[in-house]
């Protein structure tokens, strides 16, 4: 499974891809939505932590992106951040994000969110091609 971390934090991001890699991810990084978004195209990612707050292209417009290239059907994004705002977080959420992460945060947390997502993910997917087969045999 790979994972693809878009934050400007550095410590936030070696910390996440610590644990994540011991989990047995892939994980590459990117220290700004539009590295982020560029990584996204030419690599396919199982999920995105995705940091809100950004220079240049925030978290918000990354999300807005994927939306228009109807990305967010396939690739679950959590959202990380210090903000903890109702609607900020809410904002997230219409915009398409699968989950939110209030920093500063407990690993353990982290996993567990990033394992359910990607889970609930694969059998979505799972399940739409279960569909697609059926719907080409009628």
């Amino acid at each position: 499974m790979k994972i693809l971390i878009i934050e400007d934090d550095e410590k936030i991001v070696s910390f996440l891809k610590k644990g994540l890699v011991e989990e047995c991810y892939v994980v590459d990084s990117a220290t700004n939505g539009d590295e982020g978004l560029y990584l996204a195209s030419v690599n396919e990612y199982d999920l995105i932590l995705l940091d809100i707050i950004m220079p240049e292209i925030d978290g918000f417009d990354v999300l807005q992106w994927m939306e228009q290239e109807k990305w967010l059907d396939d690739i679950p994004v959590i959202l990380i951040s210090s903000e903890d705002s109702a609607n900020i977080i809410n904002k997230g959420f219409v915009m398409g994000a699968s989950d939110y992460i209030k920093r500063p945060f407990d690993y353990r947390i982290v996993y567990r969110r990033v394992y359910n997502i990607i889970k609930l993910y694969a059998k979505q997917k799972r399940l739409m091609d279960l569909l697609k087969k059926q719907i080409e045999k009628n």
